[in-house]
């Protein structure tokens, strides 16, 4: 069960700085940070990445002294999740560029408000080199939990390797209890999406 994490000292991945010319991290409030559906979110991509069997990490420092919402490791790879509910536009483009200073493989925008994460990406080029553009990406919480699958399918090793390890993190946070139906409704979802997941990796056949 992974409703949260114990923030880890330190981030494991290394940490980059980029020429002159781009711009430096504002320094803007935290307006999320006892956000209930803030809060909520962090919980939901935590339980559902355990699913896939990915180590969860929730507020994770990184080298800079700053943290990131949910820190996701998988073998390989490693994915910041930022979660946007009030804060500013430029308060999440500074949250891309820490993690990406961080050094993560990948860095996830989740907001429910798909106007919000077109403006993030819309502003994004201004503040990072073009080669890092590629290591973002912009979701809403289900469009993530439906990327989470296919990297999960794309990496089988990736998950035998998180199986692995030794359980060291401690849940911080109140378990996430759901009724007999929603817990049924949550299988129902999951089938759905490994199925889906499953056609889409099938080669077509040609018709004859």
């Amino acid at each position: 069960m992974c409703s949260g994490f114990r923030a880890t000292s330190q981030c494991r991945y290394p940490q980059r700085h980029w020429s002159r010319g781009h711009k430096a991290q504002p320094t803007v409030e935290d307006t999320d940070a006892n956000d209930s559906e803030h809060t909520a979110i962090k919980k939901l991509i935590c339980r559902e990445a355990a699913t896939y069997n990915f180590t969860a990490t929730t507020e994770n420092r990184v080298p800079s002294g700053g943290r990131v919402d949910v820190a996701l490791q998988r073998g390989d790879r490693g994915i910041a999740c930022e979660v946007s509910v009030t804060n500013t536009v430029e308060y999440e483009v500074a949250n891309i560029m820490k993690c990406l200073n961080a050094g993560f493989n990948h860095v996830a925008s989740v907001c429910r408000s798909r106007k919000k994460l077109a403006k993030i990406q819309e502003s994004l080029p201004a503040a990072i080199p073009t080669d890092q553009l590629q290591k973002v990406g912009f979701y809403t919480p289900d469009e993530f939990v439906a990327k989470l699958l296919d990297w999960a399918m794309d990496d089988p090793a990736g998950g035998a390797a998180e199986r692995q390890k030794p359980h060291k993190l401690e849940s911080v946070m109140a378990p996430i209890q759901m009724t007999a139906e929603e817990r049924k409704a949550d299988q129902r979802e999951k089938l759905r999406r490994i199925a889906a997941a499953m056609e889409k990796n099938t080669p077509r056949k040609n018709p004859i």
